[in-house]
């Protein structure tokens, strides 16, 4: 979660693209930078939920969410847009 919250800090999805994360290289513009505050932030495959609340200077909000790897833990995410409020839903039964 500390790491999907400080590249929202940052506005740089791949802060470390291209030096260690493979990507075309780009002489323009840089297409990881966040331009606007986004209003839900995730990251999916992840061993575990999480989820916090980010407050931005000006009083922005956004949802950082870790979303579970579905294949090994059944679970999904549901969010509430007009809310950000967050929970985890599983579907026990499965293997």
């Amino acid at each position: 979660m500390g790491a999907l919250v400080e590249t929202l800090h940052f506005q740089h999805v791949a802060p470390t693209a291209p030096d260690t994360l493979g990507c075309r290289p780009y002489t323009t513009t840089d297409p990881f930078i966040i331009g606007e505050c986004p209003h839900v932030y995730f990251a999916a495959n992840q061993p575990a939920f999480d989820s916090r609340l980010v407050r931005g200077s000006d009083g922005q909000a956004t949802r950082a969410i870790l979303v579970p790897d579905f294949g090994r833990t059944q679970t999904c995410v549901l969010v509430n847009l007009a809310t950000l409020d967050c929970q985890p839903v599983s579907f026990g039964g499965f293997t």
